[in-house]
């Protein structure tokens, strides 16, 4: 959209300590001031606007007051938002004073609802103007309290806007500083932070979100997209899976890194090149850590069911003490230096690409049709008697099937109006069998997933037990085969939507 205000923006959650350490870093160094202020935001009672990626807040501070909305910039909202600000008298947001197309927009998702404060947050600023590489940015220093409700939080972040320049410059900054457990990105903003402690528990994963592509685009810039979305993904949801080890958080972290290593694989040419193992294998080191918790999960809804004696209780006891202990690897693991460091690693890379190669300035959707049908073919290429295939060739199945289907979402609006819903159902109705297909697999080898005991008594007892639950788990991988391939044999037959 053109003549669009766009804020550019990376934030950081930091302790006290961290802040005022970050104060003397010499990177941020720089002609400074400081400031005041009250920013109450609103919502309507269901969090319409929360649900459409906009937050909009009344400001108040130095005698002056005034109005702020700020949505999502698509195809690169991680980084990227769209800010309207106005001046404003009065105690209530006045949606008429904000131009055209904010203003339409929140009158389209408002409608007649009313809206109310939903959290006041009170900030005191330490703002700095920063040059970084050929780049100017304001550093926020920001410390305080947001109030919701009867919850309060402490704030303590680091803000980097830039007024000028590349992003990647600013990505690079951030590189420089010492990010650790107490020094975290963050997408989560000052207006769901109340609404994120206290609903928690309640499961506020993001799942994954299709990009949003243009025909005009050419490949480097589809490469961006996709990759930012994935990211953003990923960062989502990797601090609900530190604060709260929700089983379906680290799910959605999972799918965030398969679908960035897909997207990697797609664009492998787009990357830098010299960047490429490090990145794929910390990605990969980063997908395994999240695996185990996740597979474990499975296994514990796949048998609590079935534990009725002291024995299978004993087994279900095992898993639920290794799945705590995976759970908690996942969140050391997402909190480390090395974590954080693929975040904004993984972020420089999407943001520069491989500007020396010339398949990066050709046009998206050829290449994006090329990737599906080589994708399918690969699928294709399957043996369709599924019972002749070793466990690790079906395992390969299934993650051809898995790339596919990412594949077929990253692209999908390149297409927009050529249907699809049927060949993507058929194609996720494979995943699903073959899914359950590697889910057995897993379940037959829980007892290297558990870990041993404190004695080796007890070890050996969990192990046969474990075996007893899943005895039925032939006749099961029977019927799964004949079910995997029916929906294969289904799917050859759907319309390939991207070569109309």
């Amino acid at each position: 959209m053109k003549n669009v205000p766009v804020e550019i923006e990376i934030k950081l959650c930091a302790t006290p300590a961290m802040l005022a350490e970050l104060q003397s870093h010499p990177r941020l160094a720089g002609k400074e001031r400081n400031a005041h202020f009250t920013s109450t935001y609103f919502d309507s009672k269901d969090r319409l606007l929360e649900q459409a990626g906009i937050s909009l807040r009344i400001r108040s501070g130095s005698c002056k007051s005034e109005q702020t909305a700020k949505a999502m910039s698509l195809p690169c909202g991680t980084v990227h938002r769209e800010e309207w600000t106005t001046p404003l008298s009065g105690k209530l947001p006045q949606i008429e004073r904000f131009p055209d197309p904010i203003r339409a927009r929140l009158n389209h998702i408002l409608g007649l609802e009313a809206i109310a404060p939903t959290s006041i947050s009170q900030i005191k600023r330490l703002r700095r103007s920063v040059v970084a590489g050929d780049s100017v940015l304001e550093a926020d220093f920001d410390t305080g309290t947001l109030r919701a409700g009867d919850q309060v939080e402490t704030l303590c972040e680091l803000e980097l806007e830039l007024i000028e320049g590349r992003l990647r410059d600013l990505l690079l900054l951030a590189l420089d500083l010492p990010l650790r457990p107490d020094l975290q990105w963050s997408v989560v903003s000052k207006s769901k932070r109340c609404a994120w402690r206290r609903a928690a528990a309640d499961h506020m994963e993001r799942a994954a979100q299709a990009p949003v592509l243009s025909k005009a685009m050419n490949v480097a810039a589809g490469f961006r997209a996709i990759g930012w979305n994935c990211l953003y993904q990923l960062l989502a949801n990797y601090p609900l899976v530190i604060a709260t080890g929700h089983p379906e958080a680290v799910h959605q972290c999972r799918i965030a890194i398969r679908r960035m290593r897909i997207a990697f694989e797609i664009f492998s040419l787009c990357l830098p090149e010299r960047q490429r193992p490090r990145l794929n294998a910390g990605i990969k080191a980063a997908g395994r850590i999240l695996g185990r918790a996740r597979d474990l999960h499975v296994l514990h809804l796949r048998l609590k069911d079935a534990a009725d004696d002291a024995g299978s209780r004993s087994v279900l006891g095992a898993i639920e003490r290794a799945l705590a202990q995976a759970t908690q690897q996942a969140g050391d693991m997402l909190a480390s230096t090395a974590f954080q460091r693929l975040l904004f690693e993984a972020a420089h890379a999407i943001e520069v690409g491989h500007a020396q190669d010339p398949t990066g300035d050709g046009p998206l959707r050829p290449f994006a049709a090329q990737i599906l049908s080589r994708s399918r073919r690969r699928l294709l290429s399957a043996d369709q008697r599924l019972d002749t295939m070793s466990k690790r060739d079906t395992h390969r199945l299934r993650i051809h099937a898995k790339e596919l289907r990412y594949a077929c979402a990253f692209f999908r609006s390149l297409w927009p109006c050529s249907g699809g819903k049927n060949f993507s159902a058929r194609l996720e109705l494979v995943q699903d069998r073959l899914g359950k297909l590697h889910d057995l697999t897993v379940a037959s080898k829980a007892a290297a997933l558990l870990g041993p005991e404190s004695d080796p008594i007890s070890s050996a007892q969990i192990a046969a037990e474990l075996e007893h639950m899943l005895s039925g788990a032939g006749r099961n991988r029977k019927k799964l085969l004949r079910d995997a391939e029916e929906a294969l044999a289904d799917w050859r037959d759907a319309r390939r939507w991207w070569m109309t």
